[in-house]
């Protein structure tokens, strides 16, 4: 590639520098999960279940919250 900045680059140029980027990926067998959390995916849904955030008593909800963003 000829330029350093991407922002310089030729729309092949680009597209040549994500394939590569992608390659290197899938042979270094990219992962998007944490190697360390060999957890299923039910212990997940139940770790999400069990450490949700939940609205104090009268606290708007996050429509509501929304809603009064829009209407300012």
């Amino acid at each position: 590639m000829a330029s350093e900045r991407i922002g310089d680059w030729t729309k092949e140029e680009l597209k040549a520098y994500i394939l590569e980027v992608i390659e290197e990926r899938l042979q270094q067998g990219f992962s998007y999960t944490q190697e360390s959390d060999n957890r299923s995916p039910k212990e997940v849904f139940e770790s999400i279940q069990k450490n949700r955030l939940k609205r104090k008593p009268g606290q708007p909800s996050t429509l509501q919250m929304l809603r009064e963003d829009r209407d300012r």
